[in-house]
């Protein structure tokens, strides 16, 4: 068995403008590859605290020591291939001893 047996792909958006009215225009959205991974999923405790808030995640992402830091707030896809398992917003990235850990 693999141990990040999927990979990790960060959005990002490009070129958004407004009309000449102000009306706001989408840019280009793209998604890099940045990383192997895998999923962890959690039924108890489903809280991360981030200055003194409590947020709630459904699941959290671990990649290998390496991976770049991705920020809050950054939409994140893991991917088997082409298929996309998970897209979620990221609540909090830290680097552990082993690994990263990103809470979507």
């Amino acid at each position: 068995m693999e141990q990040y047996p999927f990979t990790l792909w960060v959005q990002s958006v490009s070129g958004g403008e407004r009309t000449d009215e102000g009306v706001p225009v989408q840019g280009n959205i793209t998604y890099t590859q940045v990383s192997k991974c895998r999923e962890e999923t959690r039924s108890a405790n489903r809280q991360v605290y981030i200055g003194g808030q409590a947020h709630n995640f459904t699941s959290f992402i671990l990649c290998p020591l390496g991976c770049p830091k991705i920020e809050e707030g950054t939409t994140v896809q893991m991917r088997d291939g082409n298929t996309v398992l998970l897209e979620k917003d990221v609540i909090m990235f830290r680097e552990k001893q082993l690994h990263c850990r990103i809470w979507v």
